[in-house]
């Protein structure tokens, strides 16, 4: 994975006006992102010392919509498919031979198909997508890599966050409201207990928030005494670098805490959003971000180990480090503000949480008890981590399918004295509330 570049000499600066950290969560987080081993089943094995399994990047979408492409050319005739709809609050989508494609053993989604697919009985009213597919499914994210999640940024509306403009929602059968897509394996790899740590210190909740984070962050260049540089990052060049102070942020870095002898421990690992990030999401205005030092030189570590800035955020590390502070307007001078600016921002999210089953299976009711749970501890986890300057709606409007009447072509005029016979048929067009026809209801009235 690419480093990011080195902090260029330190202009030094005190650490007096630091904002107070936010309050902390009730579990222990970490982040996962790089390279580590595939998971199909739960608990997973721990991920390995600098490892990780964050697939997002900015060039996703393009290689998403590529694969798309490519695979449409070897398209068979979609299956039949009868169990796809709403249950509770969460859409399932039964997959039709386009959502779930083979990759050796495995299968992956098929991330375009299957938007598509929530779309033809949904209204565009999300601005996530969250997917996730039956535990039954022997599930890989990204072929070819051990990515146990990522995220899409289908829209990106907002200037300022080192991301370049782009619309791809039509792509996605979208007409412009969902801005982020979230691939999140198979529920088998995810234990019951949705705040359960599982990987590092990471739970599913945790998951959840990386991904969604991904939507704004972590892609920020920062000025260094007039060069830019990506000294504020790590893996990927989408995630923050393990030595960034920066209040032990979801998507990266550590809360660091100086030892006055010139070394430095990580005391917290992905807890919150930091103050940065809220900023990059639209929650809160520049002027609520303090400083941003970034640690380097790192020398004598304890425990020993190889702490790359790409490491994944782990709390209890102490190293001998110089010390270099930014602030929020070398970030701004990078990247140009934030637009729009928290005034005119959303703060409120609204995600829809898609199950994919196996054609011709039903959801079994483990998988839609752990998914319901997830979802419904989303909100409040997303106020906390948040600071409660965003809220997060999970409610899922179901729509009913339609009845459709085709029959033959009728005149203009019609002659009593000689009759004729007109064939129709009837049908349903199903939506997300499934409908059944009785025939013996069908009647002609004229």
């Amino acid at each position: 994975m690419p480093m990011c570049a080195r902090v260029l000499p330190p202009r030094l600066h005190s650490r007096s006006g630091r904002l107070p950290i936010l309050p902390s969560l009730l579990v222990g987080l970490a982040l996962l992102w790089g390279l580590g081993g595939p998971v199909y089943a739960s608990p997973p094995p721990k991920l390995p010392e600098g490892g990780g399994i964050c697939g997002t990047g900015q060039d996703l979408v393009h290689r998403v919509l590529e694969q798309h492409r490519l695979s449409a050319l070897d398209a068979t005739a979609a299956l039949p498919t009868t169990h796809s709809f709403d249950i509770g609050e969460i859409a399932v989508l039964e997959d039709d031979g386009t959502l779930l494609r083979p990759a050796d053993a495995q299968f992956y989604l098929d991330p375009v198909a299957a938007a598509r697919a929530f779309y033809r009985t949904h209204g565009d009213d999300y601005d996530f997508l969250c997917f996730y597919a039956a535990s039954e499914i022997p599930f890989v994210t990204i072929p070819g890599t051990s990515a146990f999640a990522y995220e899409i940024n289908v829209v990106q509306d907002v200037e300022g966050i080192g991301i370049g403009v782009q619309d791809h929602s039509l792509d996605f059968g979208s007409s412009g409201r969902m801005h982020s897509l979230l691939n999140m394996n198979s529920l088998s790899a995810y234990p019951a207990d949705p705040h359960q740590d599982f990987h590092v210190t990471n739970s599913a909740l945790d998951i959840l928030a990386h991904e969604a984070g991904h939507r704004w962050v972590a892609f920020i260049p920062i000025d260094s005494a007039g060069v830019t540089t990506n000294a504020l990052l790590g893996a990927g060049l989408s995630h923050w670098n393990f030595y960034f102070d920066n209040q032990a942020s979801m998507l990266g870095g550590n809360e660091w805490q100086a030892n006055g002898d010139g070394s430095w421990t990580s005391v917290e690992a992905t807890q919150r959003y930091g103050q940065l990030e809220l900023y990059l999401m639209g929650f809160v205005g520049a002027e609520a971000v303090g400083d941003l030092p970034v640690l380097y030189d790192a020398v004598n570590c304890a425990p020993p180990g190889t702490y790359s800035v790409d490491h994944h955020p782990l709390d209890g590390i102490t190293c001998e480090v110089r010390e270099h502070i930014f602030s929020v307007a070398d970030v701004i001078n990078a990247n140009g503000p934030r637009v729009p600016d928290v005034g005119a921002s959303p703060k409120h999210h609204r995600f829809a949480f898609v199950l994919v089953v196996p054609n011709g299976s039903l959801p079994t009711q483990a998988d839609l008890d752990k998914l319901d749970l997830l979802r419904s501890e989303w909100p409040a986890y997303f106020s906390l981590i948040t600071g409660g300057t965003a809220t997060a709606d999970i409610t899922l409007d179901s729509q009913p399918g339609e009845v459709l009447i085709d029959h033959d072509g009728l005149a203009d005029t019609e002659d009593s004295g000689q009759p004729y016979t007109v064939s129709a048929s009837v049908g349903i067009r199903q939506g997300s509330i499934p409908l059944a026809l009785d025939p013996a209801s069908v009647a002609l009235h004229y």
